[in-house]
């Protein structure tokens, strides 16, 4: 490293937007982060070809977060189809400590050329594992997911549920640490560009005081949103105008759930949205909603559309499972997963209360459920610190 060459107090790696992958949440953590210290951000200029991913991998930069600040150094260099980057990103990383945010077995090869290349330079490695297991339990995932482990120091997870599994994982002999997610930057831009829900209401052909239940992401078999399709008729039983919207990516076939919808016998009731939306899209369908539902049959970590959707005010009914049965706050209702009579009665309970309290809470009330942004930057601090190479001038106030 040549005499003149910064050295940053962190190195982190991940996807910053437009890229997605888990964009929206390093946005905001290099951001919380950078009010503390200097950080190298090594981003992905592409990521896994889409014969690797269900989905599509549209580009989304209208995620309402400026990186650009002088803390924050970002060099968008890895790219997944030429190992020469991952190289070149490995002895090139001028962090005293490195940041790894995983989430994706696919990336394994990448993440161990680089963190491998981390730990022969004497660098002191932290793993952020967004998911103790991949969400498709496939044998070749689960490998590709264990084999970045033992490339960690130290751990940080969402919640305790995932640091009780990932000790036992790692068998005790790493610490791990329990970082809430962070709070979203959506919620506190509540002001002149303010999404008009009524507007989108009627875009939507929905009137004013007609139930609308939300279910967005990703379309993945763990998600269970046919458990939600079951459900619905008992909801439609006591709110008959009820609509529910379905927005977001296939990762499969439709076909199955258009059966159920069919079966069911609630096609009027079901509108749909299958295709990837840009965040602002999204946020509209988010407001103008009565709540959002996510029926997930598993789940380890704090789901992002979960923490998205609270921050934006909306009531919360999803399955009491991983890291969500953490939650606690006004407006969160939990219940058993997989069960289409349970969830359908958190949904009409729902949308009783909000119908008696005349709506949703204030953008950005997170309840007790989301901690200060602060306490999250302090919480990643201190696993920094295990090294005693971290400079001594980085401080929480």
């Amino acid at each position: 490293m040549s005499g003149g060459e910064s050295i940053y107090d962190v190195t982190m790696i991940g996807t910053l937007p437009p890229l997605k992958g888990i964009s929206p949440y390093c946005a905001e953590l290099a951001v919380l982060l950078s009010e503390h210290m200097r950080i190298e951000f090594l981003d992905f200029k592409r990521l896994y070809p889409e014969r690797f991913y269900p989905g599509k991998t549209e580009e989304d930069d209208l995620y309402p977060v400026d990186i650009t600040r002088s803390n924050i150094t970002r060099r968008r260099l890895l790219d997944f189809c030429n190992p020469y980057t991952w190289f070149k990103a490995g002895f090139g990383m001028r962090g005293r400590v490195v940041h790894a945010q995983w989430w994706t077995g696919i990336l394994a090869p990448v993440y161990l050329v680089v963190l491998t290349i981390a730990r022969l330079r004497g660098k002191r490695v932290i793993i952020t594992v967004h998911n103790v297991d991949p969400h498709e339990n496939r044998l070749l995932l689960r490998l590709l997911n264990d084999c970045i482990l033992p490339l960690g120091d130290e751990f940080i997870v969402h919640g305790d549920t995932c640091r009780e599994k990932l000790t036992r994982k790692v068998k005790g002999k790493k610490k791990v640490h329990a970082v809430p997610h962070p709070p979203l930057q959506c919620s506190r831009d509540a002001g002149d560009d303010a999404v008009d829900a009524a507007e989108t209401r009627n875009e939507l052909g929905i009137d004013e005081g007609q139930p609308l239940i939300l279910f967005f992401g990703n379309i993945r078999d763990y998600k269970g949103l046919d458990v939600l399709i079951k459900a619905m008729p008992q909801v439609i039983d006591s709110h008959p105008d009820a609509r529910l919207l379905i927005a977001g990516q296939l990762w499969g076939d439709w076909e199955k759930y258009d059966r159920i919808i069919a079966e069911e016998r609630i096609r009027e009731n079901v509108i749909t949205r299958l295709e990837f939306l840009p965040f602002r899209e999204l946020e509209k369908l988010i407001v103008a909603a009565d709540l959002a539902v996510f029926p997930f049959r598993h789940l380890d970590s704090a789901s992002s559309s979960v923490v998205l959707a609270y921050s934006l005010g909306k009531t919360i009914v999803a399955s009491d499972v991983g890291d969500l049965a953490e939650m606690r706050g006004d407006g969160i209702y939990l219940v058993r997963p997989d069960c289409p009579e349970t969830l359908a009665g958190a949904i009409d309970t729902a949308l009783r209360r909000n119908l008696d309290e005349g709506g949703t809470r204030p953008r950005g009330d997170a309840g007790s459920w989301e901690i200060d942004g602060t306490e999250v930057a302090h919480r990643h601090i201190t696993a920094y610190r295990g090294s005693t190479a971290y400079p001594p001038h980085v401080t929480v106030t």
